[in-house]
């Protein structure tokens, strides 16, 4: 784990350093990209795959999250065996995926397009195959979706991923076996949405839906998602104001007590300008905190992220015009 310290400063420091990286370097960081898959097993393990940096990757690296101490300078990555065979690097597939860990932890379930795929933590092997239930969902949508699995039931969720992203997808990731349900009411939010924040509390039973864009617009409310009675509410929250953005970093730590936002992008009169805030949300109280920005320079968006002890770590995404 790495030394004690302010969430922020953590974002901060990795921000600066992966940012630009276009090759594997002698301590075998992964190259810097952008819109990849990610996970984490809290504590324990960051998990990215795949992403685009000028071109696609099927790349697949773990961070380590438990050593006692290690410099951001040199984290402790290691390269796993990437699914090529399932999911090719020449095509969009590889990128923006949902990807979320079951509940026993032995698995990372990925939604992409041409079916599910996961990756088995025990055997380390892939395997992939179609979800069950869908065939007469309409268009389903994988990229640019995000995916958590429910603490409760173990199910997983894709929010706007089926019927041309009017319905959420549920998936049982043990028989593959998946079913819709609505998304929320037009009065809360437009059904086709993507590039959310989305995440488990463990602490609420429910899932917390942030942010998101659809039609160059970004979605400014916070929802919640109670799985048990199948309903959707607007979150109130207290605090900082958190901005309306989209392809930012939405993560949980504390054992579900706290979540962390960062990065992103907003449109302003018609443009997408890159976003460097970071704030941080008591989930007891429902109050946001917001604290220092990241230099220009290094603002992004498209990253993966996670928190370890009392440090929010952020790899990858887009800089400017670098990754």
């Amino acid at each position: 784990m790495i030394p004690s310290g302010v969430l922020s400063i953590m974002a901060l420091l990795l921000t600066l350093i992966v940012h630009g990286s276009t090759s594997v370097s002698a301590q075998g960081n992964p190259p810097g990209t952008a819109e990849m898959a990610f996970a984490s097993i809290q504590d324990q393990t960051l998990y990215v795959q795949g992403g685009y940096s000028n071109t696609f990757t099927d790349q697949f690296y773990a961070l380590n999250l438990t050593k006692d101490s290690w410099s951001p300078l040199s984290p402790p990555w290691s390269s796993l065996s990437n699914p090529l065979i399932f999911i090719p690097t020449n095509v969009r597939v590889t990128i923006s995926n949902g990807m979320t860990v079951t509940k026993d932890q032995k698995r990372l379930v990925i939604w992409a397009e041409t079916g599910v795929f996961w990756f088995n933590l025990e055997t380390s092997s892939w395997d992939h195959r179609a979800a069950n239930g869908l065939a007469g969902e309409g268009i389903l949508l994988y990229s640019y979706r995000r995916a958590a699995t429910d603490g409760e039931t173990g199910l997983v969720y894709i929010p706007s991923a089926a019927q041309g992203g009017s319905k959420m997808v549920v998936l049982n990731p043990d028989t593959l076996d998946a079913h819709t349900v609505d998304m929320p009411p037009a009065s809360l939010i437009s059904a086709v949405i993507q590039l959310y924040g989305w995440v488990w509390s463990d602490l609420r039973k429910s899932f917390i839906f942030t942010g998101g864009e659809y039609n160059s617009l970004n979605n400014d409310k916070t929802l919640e998602y109670f799985p048990g009675n199948n309903t959707w509410t607007q979150l109130t929250t207290l605090g900082a104001k958190i901005p309306a953005i989209s392809r930012h970093c939405m993560v949980s730590g504390y054992s579900g007590r706290k979540m962390v936002l960062y990065g992103g992008q907003e449109f302003s009169g018609g443009k997408a300008n890159l976003r460097g805030a970071i704030f941080v949300l008591d989930v007891p109280t429902l109050t946001w905190t917001q604290g220092p920005n990241v230099p220009t320079d290094y603002i992004s968006a498209d990253m993966a992220c996670t928190i370890s002890g009392t440090n929010f770590i952020s790899w990858g995404g887009e800089c400017k015009t670098v990754r």
